[in-house]
């Protein structure tokens, strides 16, 4: 049975992914805010010292294993 997910980010309005119709396949948007917005946003963080809190770091090295190697 063919099924799965797409999760498109940053899509425009009026833009479908056709391959997906009919396929049983859940589509998830995420819509994002202009250009002007992403600006604004990345000079506040700038202006304000805004520094994103990390708790762990994994490495990647193994991360995908199986999936990537076609098992």
């Amino acid at each position: 049975m063919p099924g799965g997910a797409i999760a498109g980010i940053g899509l425009l309005g009026g833009h479908r992914i056709k391959a997906a119709q009919g396929n049983n396949v859940r589509l998830d948007n995420i819509y994002v805010g202009s250009r002007d917005m992403f600006d604004d946003m990345n000079r506040a963080i700038a202006a304000n010292g805004i520094r994103p809190v990390v708790d762990r770091v994994y490495p990647l090295e193994g991360l995908a294993g199986p999936a990537l190697e076609g098992s």
